[in-house]
């Protein structure tokens, strides 16, 4: 047996195993299928439990190369909250500088590292880049963008805007969320022949009177989360593209809020905070 080291993080509620092959660069070998990987540790109850698995490697580039497992082992081209985990790791354990480049498989994404006045961390600011409507680059099976488009589920209509933000989403804007048969349409949404490679759902309310959306989130691959930060950027961009909101918007997610902006060049900024649990060893069967 071979005794493998992790940290457990989460970013307001959206919790992760995260193998750091920056300190310990055996790993890569040792481990090899990180998507069977994720599938035993992300199991609750079972094994340590996880949404998902963050790995973080070397790369010749930019501070580190970051790769993402959902518990299914599926692999993941982008997550919000993941990445500011990521940030919070590096800046404490490897590169002591606030401004970081991370290469996600969604392309290469800066995050600036905010600390107080004793420097330490405080919450990351990630620029996610500008959402993609296109139906061809999100994918989605449309001919024209899909922008409160109306979508059947079971005889119930809803309006569905598809918006990616690195992975596919589609962003629901409802009047109550309590009454929305979420477990039951989560899935049905997520897997809906529209998209070709699946998608993540977000059911997003606005609070009357204010730039506060509350969201529950369903996760392609994992099921309900506490949050998405791909996903509240998801929701920002559609309350935009929709005229109900401008930014800067609140989203007000089950495990926390996350406070998104837009940059001069309208790429989309997520603030929030990443938080370390614990560090563990994980037995795994030897090779040898």
């Amino acid at each position: 047996m071979k005794s493998v080291p992790f940290i457990k993080m989460h970013g307001i509620g959206n919790d992760f195993v995260v193998i750091d092959c920056l300190a310990n660069p055996w790993l890569d070998t040792a481990i090899g299928d990180f998507g069977a990987f994720a599938r035993r540790v992300c199991r609750r109850a079972f094994s340590v439990g996880a949404d998902g698995l963050l790995v973080l490697q070397f790369d010749n580039d930019c501070d580190c190369r970051m790769r993402i497992f959902n518990a299914d082992g599926s692999e993941a081209g982008m997550c919000g909250n993941g990445i500011r985990c990521v940030a919070r790791l590096l800046f404490e354990r490897h590169v002591r500088r606030q401004e970081l480049t991370i290469r996600t498989a969604s392309g290469l994404r800066t995050v600036l590292v905010n600390t107080d006045g004793n420097g330490t961390f405080v919450s990351a600011t990630v620029d996610m880049g500008a959402p993609v409507f296109e139906p061809s680059r999100v994918p989605v099976e449309s001919d024209a963008p899909l922008v409160d488009a109306p979508l059947d589920i079971d005889g119930r209509v809803y309006r569905l805007t598809a918006v990616s933000m690195g992975n596919p989403h589609g962003v629901i804007f409802v009047d109550d969320l309590a009454a929305l048969p979420f477990v039951e349409h989560g899935p049905l949404l997520e897997r809906h022949r529209m998209w070709p490679e699946g998608a993540n759902i977000e059911f997003a309310s606005i609070r009357p009177g204010t730039k506060v959306i509350d969201v529950r989130t369903w996760e392609r691959g994992v099921g309900e989360t506490l949050a998405c930060g791909t996903g509240a950027c998801a929701v920002a961009a559609a309350a935009v593209a929709t005229r109900r909101l401008d930014y800067p918007v609140g989203i007000a997610l089950r495990g926390g809020t996350l406070h998104i902006d837009v940059s001069s060049d309208w790429h989309i900024l997520m603030t929030g905070p990443a938080e370390i649990v614990f560090d563990g060893l994980l037995d795994i069967p030897s090779a040898d």
